[in-house]
Formats: structure tokens, C-alpha cells, sequence
């Protein structure tokens, strides 16, 4: 009954450790199969590639610019003396023709009285040398006078007539700088900035003797400043690659900060027709009217203009760039889900996306987020589908900034 009783409990004993041996290994074994199929999975990376589409055959290039006015010019003053009075100031709208100051000459009508009475001088000797030579005329074909007597009289009469010329012309300078003693403005326009006071030296061609200008500067060289503002323009400078897209008459929608939701409507009048070589740019102006004059000069301004493009270059995510030492690449799957780095020539940069002209084709799929981790021949999964070129997402890339 002992043996017996010894041989129960040695089934029971081995039958726990089996028991306790099954419940401990097969679980492992289980969870080492399922690691082991779980990397084999991973061990082929997954990736999200786009479509490489080409850009329209319209864009929008956008330029900075600077508002000036159409017609500026400094007021000078044309005879020395002293403002008697000015009659506009700063901010002063005024037609061509206005009187802008007035100037004292006292120097200037002493010297043309002074001519006035040397040219009655002048005329009474003119007539004498024509009485006498008529009298002469009659003597010389009695013989009462000689021939040369004769002469010498018509010499003198031609001389007094040229004295007389001279002094006319001299009243007629003298006339004219006395009529620059009121200062006009030569065009249509508004003052914007007086630099004379009553009292105030000025002398021909410019410059002040005592007075300060109204900004506190120091003697300027001008008495008066003026704009023309019912029409401004600005000069910009067009990058190489759009400069053969823009020519005379072309529209351009013009923007300024200080009014946001509002394009004013500009014109191309002229460019350079020739790019800068140093900076590869071609001058160009556009002209903006301006009748409600809110635009004002020293303003900066937006330039867009809408180019066409015979080669629209190719369009790439930024999100799709991978920055390298050698430059930037981008990672393309081939029809073999297998990657290869291909370096990219940017042509612009968008923020959001760029165009290159080089390094990749149209149609080509490029890895999204790439890793350093992808070196070439490496085999991933496609995760998404590439982007059909008609799909919304691929239209709103092309259309760039508006």
C-alpha cells in the first residue's frame, strides 16, 4: 500500500510540473512567434508620397515698391531779394500759375529805371543821327559835302540805332527778372514744404540768407517744394526670369497696407529694356491714378502682375525636401516601391511649396517627411495613393499666393 500510495503522488507531483511547464512556455512561445512576424513587418519602413505636378501657365509675382509722385519739383527763386509775403504752405493744393511768394527787388527796379532812361538816351541820339544824315544826303548831291563826310553820318545813325537795340533788350532782362519777383508754381500739384519767411534775403538761383525752414533744418537751397499727385508711380525691378513676361501697357493691381481690402489699378508705361547685370533685374514703372489722392507719396506698396510662362517649371511639397550637404534632394519610389534621392535645382520658394527646373520629373512620387533613414534601393509601403494631377489638393498647390 506504501509503494502504491508513493506512486500516486509522484503522477501528481509530475502531472503539476507539466502542468506549471505548459502554462509558463507556451505563452512565450506564442508572444516570440508574434515579435518575430512583427519584425518582419516593420522591418519595411512606410511612407506618404505626392505626385510631382507642373505649375500653371500662369503665376503671380509679386514686388515691393516704393510710391512716388508723377511731377515733383524745388521752387527757386529766379531774383535776389526779400519775401514780401508767401501765401501757401505745407499741404497747400494750388494750380499752375498761383502766386507763391512774393519778392521785394529794390536794387532790381533802380537798375531797370536806370535802363529805361539810358534807352530814352539812346533813341534821342538815334534820332539826331538820322536827321543830320538826312541832311547830309541832300548835301552830298550838291557837293556842299564830300562823299565821306557823308559816309562817317550813315555810320553814326546805324550806330545809334544798334545802341538803342541794346538797350532795349537790357529792359526787356531787366523786365523779366522783375517779373520773377512773383514766384508761380509751374503745374498743378501740392506744396510739401516751405523753406521762406517774410523777410527772409533769397537769392537768384537759389538759397536763403536768414530764414529757417518750417521743419527746423537748415538754410535750404529752394524756397518752395511741390508734388503732383492725381496720378503716382513706382519703379520696380523685376527678377531676370519674369522681365521678357512684362511690357508697356500691361495692368498691375497695386496694394498698400493701409488699405487692405483694396486694389488700385495700375498701368505699365515703360522699362528699361534692358536687365541690370549686376542684379539681374529690368527696371520697370508703373503709373496709378490717383484722383481721390489717397495715395501718397513715400507709401509702400505691393506690385502684383499676372505673367504667362512657356515652361512652367515642376511644383514639390516643402514637406517633401530633405536638406543634405551636397544641397537639397527629394526622395522618389519607383514603380518597384523602391526609393532613390534625387538633388532638385530650387527656382522659387513659396514656403509652403517650391518650383525646381531640375532633378525631378512630372509625374514622379516623392517620399513626404523624409528620414535619413532612406538611403537608395531601400523598399518601403506606400501608405497613400499619389495625388491625381486633377485632384483639389493638386490644384490649389499649383495656383501659388494669391
Amino acid at each position: 500500500m506504501a509503494g502504491r500510495r508513493i506512486g500516486v503522488a509522484l503522477l501528481v507531483v509530475a502531472a503539476v510540473f507539466l502542468v506549471a511547464f505548459l502554462i509558463g512556455t507556451v505563452p512565450r512561445l506564442t508572444n516570440a512567434r508574434a515579435l518575430a512576424a512583427g519584425m518582419t513587418s516593420d522591418s519595411v519602413q512606410s511612407v506618404e508620397v505626392r505626385r510631382i505636378l507642373r505649375a500653371p501657365t500662369t503665376t503671380n509675382v509679386s514686388l515691393p515698391g516704393t510710391l512716388e509722385p508723377l511731377h515733383q519739383a524745388a521752387i527757386y527763386a529766379r531774383t535776389s531779394g526779400y519775401v514780401k509775403r508767401w501765401n501757401v504752405d505745407i499741404g497747400r493744393t494750388v494750380h499752375a500759375g498761383d502766386v507763391l511768394a512774393v519778392i521785394e527787388t529794390p536794387d532790381l527796379d533802380e537798375q531797370l529805371a536806370q535802363s529805361r532812361a539810358a534807352l530814352e538816351q539812346a533813341r534821342s541820339g538815334l534820332e539826331l543821327a538820322r536827321v543830320e544824315q538826312q541832311r547830309w544826303a541832300a548835301m552830298v548831291k550838291d557837293s556842299v559835302v564830300t562823299v565821306d563826310e557823308y559816309d562817317q553820318k550813315t555810320q553814326s545813325a546805324r550806330a545809334a540805332t544798334a545802341v538803342v537795340a541794346a538797350g532795349e533788350a537790357d529792359v526787356r532782362r531787366l523786365q523779366a527778372l522783375q517779373s520773377f519777383e512773383h514766384v508761380t508754381a509751374p503745374f498743378d500739384g501740392i506744396v510739401t514744404g516751405r523753406n521762406v519767411d517774410v523777410g527772409a534775403f533769397v537769392q537768384s538761383g537759389g538759397g536763403t540768407g536768414s530764414s529757417m525752414p518750417s521743419n527746423g533744418s537748415s538754410a535750404p537751397s529752394s524756397l518752395f517744394q511741390m508734388v503732383q499727385t492725381d496720378t503716382v508711380r513706382v519703379y520696380i525691378t523685376v527678377p531676370q526670369s519674369d522681365a521678357t513676361s512684362i511690357e508697356a501697357g500691361q495692368s498691375a493691381d497695386v496694394r498698400v497696407q493701409e488699405f487692405p481690402n483694396q486694389v488700385f489699378p495700375g498701368r505699365v508705361v515703360r522699362t528699361a529694356r534692358a536687365v541690370d547685370p549686376q542684379s539681374r533685374t529690368l527696371l520697370t514703372e508703373v503709373q496709378i491714378v490717383n484722383r481721390k489722392h489717397v495715395l501718397l507719396p513715400g507709401m509702400y506698396a505691393e506690385i502684383r502682375f499676372v505673367v504667362s510662362r512657356t515652361n512652367p517649371p515642376l511644383v514639390v511639397p516643402a514637406t517633401a525636401l530633405l536638406p543634405l550637404t551636397d544641397g537639397i534632394h527629394v526622395v522618389e519610389v519607383d514603380a518597384d516601391n523602391r526609393v532613390h534621392h534625387r538633388k532638385i535645382t530650387i527656382v522659387r520658394d513659396y514656403g509652403d511649396y517650391v518650383e525646381v527646373d531640375a532633378g525631378v520629373t512630372e509625374g514622379a512620387s516623392v517620399v513626404l517627411n523624409p528620414g535619413d533613414g532612406l538611403t537608395d534601393g531601400t523598399r518601403v509601403r506606400v501608405l497613400a495613393r499619389p495625388v491625381p494631377a486633377d485632384s483639389a489638393p493638386a490644384r490649389k498647390l499649383q495656383q501659388g499666393k494669391n
